[in-house]
């Protein structure tokens, strides 16, 4: 008995020994698909995160997108982030931006809340949406309407608002600074700072006596007078004009 049962477990590990083995180009084909999905996963990271984040979904209407990217534009307000865009559609000349934002900050946005695309730098780059609260205190519900947002004015829509002569000129004593610059006017330039502190100091002290010995009143005095007497002679200007010539004349004579 003993010894039938000591032949059955050795074909039962004989019969596991002996299954099925991976190869290496099985094992190889395992990793890449591995690979592959984890890199899709990792690539639909941001669109995954949006769909599952949890929040309240907001429209907003803009005249353009303006460089705003599902998925990764932020949504702000007050300077802090509540949430991020979820779709960019433009429809008939008007985009329509659909924002997933927390549900306590749709309760703060107050029943008129007004919308704008701003830059995250000063050069631009990246913009997201920042919401700004108005109306009465309330839950917002509805669209944010294109009269309640605005975008932001880039500086080349500035310089194409100016002819193009006038950027000609500005660029050309834009190059006109860097050549004085460079042909000694750093130095001057340079100069002219050191010895300003002092220039300054003495500067300060006339002011000061411009002010008199009654500050609040004496210079105020100084531009009434001032004031009268060119009015004096305005009134009296052919008289002035005849007392000029006469000083000539008496000048030539002697």
């Amino acid at each position: 008995m003993r010894k039938s049962t000591t032949r059955t477990s050795r074909t039962r590990r004989s019969a596991v020994r002996s299954g099925p083995r991976l190869t290496a180009l099985q094992l190889g084909k395992i990793f890449v698909a591995v690979a592959a999905v984890s890199g899709a996963l990792l690539f639909q990271k941001a669109q995954l995160s949006a769909m599952l984040r949890p929040g309240d979904t907001v429209e907003i209407q803009f005249t353009e997108a303006h460089r705003l990217r599902s998925s990764v534009s932020d949504v702000k307000m007050a300077g802090v982030e509540i949430g991020v865009v979820r779709s960019v559609e433009d429809e008939d000349g008007v985009t329509t931006v659909e924002v997933k934002v927390d549900s306590e900050a749709r309760q703060a946005m107050g029943t008129a809340p007004s919308a704008r695309v701003r830059p995250t730098t000063l050069l631009g780059g990246n913009y997201y949406v920042e919401i700004v609260p108005g109306g009465r205190r309330g839950e917002f519900t509805g669209t944010i309407p294109v009269e309640r947002t605005e975008l932001p004015v880039e500086l080349d829509g500035v310089a194409s608002v100016f002819a193009s002569d006038a950027r000609r000129g500005v660029r050309s004593s834009t190059k006109a600074l860097d050549e004085t610059l460079d042909a000694g006017g750093t130095r001057a330039l340079r100069d002219l700072l050191e010895s300003a502190p002092s220039t300054l100091r003495s500067t300060d002290d006339v002011l000061r006596a411009f002010q008199g010995t009654d500050p609040e009143n004496d210079l105020s005095r100084l531009v009434d007078g001032g004031e009268n007497a060119s009015t004096v002679l305005s009134s009296e200007n052919v008289r002035l004009a005849r007392t000029i010539e006469d000083l000539a004349a008496t000048a030539g004579v002697l």
